[in-house]
Formats: C-alpha cells, structure tokens, sequence
C-alpha cells in the first residue's frame, strides 16, 4: 500500500511535448513479495528499483495497456516492512485530459 510520494517533473511545453518524470514512493508490504502492481496508464518506465533494508532491489516494468497497469518484478524478494520504489519516465503531453 503506498503511504508517500515524492514526484518530480520537467516540463516545458513551450519547447515541446515530452516530458521527464522521477518517482519515489513508500510503500508498507504485509508480506514479501516478488511483484508490484501500479496504476501506470500511457507509461513509459525507463529504470525502476526498489530501496529495501537489505539493499537495493532490480525491478523490470511490464506495461499493461489493456488494464492501464504496470507490473514490477523484482530480482529477488523484498519485505515484508517499509521500501521504496525508486523510477525514472518520459512522457508525452496529452489533451486528452488524462494524465499530462
């Protein structure tokens, strides 16, 4: 369950359409896992890892359109406790009103 944010963004419309974005969120496992699913509509993940106390976990990012979710699957085991998942993205500006 996430309990905090800490969103960045660099956007300039003026120079263009994309953007650039970095993400930490805390989140409070129950219980360890190997998976994590996100809202991640229209996302593209670049680079996404996990801060746990053991250390810094890989994750790859499976996009899934049809269910506007993103799924993580982490190299080994984290939680359960407090982690952070740490990830960079670039984006498009949208006028459709969803998202950016």
């Amino acid at each position: 369950m996430p309990s905090h944010y800490d969103l960045h963004l660099d956007v300039d419309p003026e120079v263009g359409d994309e953007y650039r974005g970095e993400v930490a969120i805390q989140l409070e496992l129950a219980t360890a896992v190997r998976r994590i699913e996100l809202h991640g509509a229209e996302l593209r993940v670049g680079k996404a890892r996990i801060a746990a106390a053991r250390g810094n976990v890989p994750a790859r990012a499976e996009v899934r359109p049809a269910n506007e979710t993103m799924s993580l699957s982490l190299a080994r085991p984290v939680g359960p406790g407090s982690v952070n998942l740490h990830s960079a993205f670039p984006g498009n500006l949208s006028d459709n009103r969803r998202g950016l």
